[in-house]
């Protein structure tokens, strides 16, 4: 994609990233979460979640934005792994989502690229991520960027029904 910038977001990109964060989600899981559950997503209350985070003093996730005349098209987070048995030196990429009429167009290699280089300049050692076991499309795209399973797997209830991940690792 030819005019795409890679940028920190900005506390007035919250609604751009929340419709980006909804729009995937109805898109990308259709067939792996209730559609009544998709449906009731709302940009308004992502809003108000990336508004939050954006604007907090102590947050320490790192957010990029993948943007195309003046437009979100994609955005990844990261920070340090949150899970249980990390290491001190294992950062996490908390969320990577791009549009869907931007994806195979090289935005999530990008962004991802982008958020990796943040945890190594910070020291990180190794990253791990959570994708849903059902998301074939999405762990074939970490496997090509050299993202392995790593065993773990973990399952959370979510409004009447459970996600099931897995965990996948790279080293950085």
């Amino acid at each position: 994609m030819g005019n795409l910038q890679i940028r920190l977001a900005e506390g007035n990109d919250a609604f751009q990233i929340a419709k980006v964060h909804v729009d995937t989600w109805q898109f990308a899981y259709r067939g792996q979460m209730p559609g009544a559950f998709l449906n009731s997503l709302s940009v308004e209350r992502r809003t108000k979640f990336w508004q939050e985070a954006l604007s907090n003093p102590n947050n320490h996730t790192a957010v990029w934005v993948a943007e195309a005349n003046k437009t979100v098209i994609g955005f990844c987070s990261a920070g340090v792994s949150r899970d249980d048995d990390r290491k001190p030196d294992t950062g996490e990429i908390y969320a990577i989502y791009v549009d869907s009429k931007s994806i195979g167009k090289g935005v999530g290699s990008s962004i991802l690229h982008k958020c990796l280089e943040t945890l190594r300049e910070q020291g990180f050692k190794e990253a791990t991520l959570w994708v849903l076991d059902t998301n074939e499309k999405t762990r074939h795209f970490y496997e090509s960027k050299g993202w392995k399973e790593d065993g773990a797997t973990k399952t959370e209830a979510q409004d009447g029904f459970d996600l099931n991940e897995v965990r996948y690792r790279i080293i950085l």
